[in-house]
């Protein structure tokens, strides 16, 4: 009688873990879905602005707004099943909004004799940096040669996002800024 027991709770048991391991792993249910900030197009022209004060007149800069941080060559996500989606719904939890990066940014910007164009890091066949936007593409080996910077989004709420820019080429961040949603609109703050 009691092998009977020992021998159900086991199977119970086992039955309990491939299911959990089923609902965790093959689905997202659990994972808390975030919203849409407010004024998405504002916000990515707030910040194309303020970027645009960071060079001069007749400058072409190059904004990377998306980088999806890929083990150069390898076209392979350096992480496995589990830690996805345990980062998953770390980030669901911390960071309840978000925005398009990549279609919210004009793809070229001007501003008093400067352009700035946007677009995206990617890996190339020859190895990492790649610019890759719907204007201009050019190789790592270009990168060095041009301003390039980039947009990291430190933190991001209802009616408040924080970005730092970085050079791209030295990673030293240059500057950190604010932006506040006052009656729809997206202020430096």
């Amino acid at each position: 009688m009691k092998k009977a027991k020992i021998t159900v709770f086991s199977l119970l048991v086992i039955v309990i873990l491939i299911t959990a391991y089923f609902v965790f792993i093959k689905t997202d249910f659990y994972i808390p879905k975030p919203k849409r900030i407010v004024n998405e197009k504002g916000l990515t022209a707030s910040i194309v602005k303020e970027v645009a004060k960071m060079g001069t007149t007749k400058d072409t800069l190059f904004l990377i707004v998306y980088n999806p941080s890929l083990i150069c060559g390898s076209q392979i996500y350096p992480r496995s099943r589990f830690s996805e989606k345990m980062d998953a719904f770390e980030y669901g939890v911390k960071s309840q909004y978000y925005f398009d990066q990549e279609k919210s940014f004009p793809a070229v910007y001007h501003d008093n004799g400067m352009t700035i164009v946007t677009g995206r890091s990617s890996t190339g066949p020859e190895g990492c940096g790649c610019f890759r936007s719907a204007v201009v593409n050019f190789e790592h080996e270009k990168m060095s040669e041009k301003q390039v910077y980039e947009v990291q989004y430190k933190a991001m709420g209802k009616d408040k996002v924080e970005i730092a820019i970085t050079n791209f080429n030295t990673n030293e961040e240059l500057q950190v800024m604010d932006f506040v949603l006052n009656a729809n609109h997206w202020d430096l703050k």
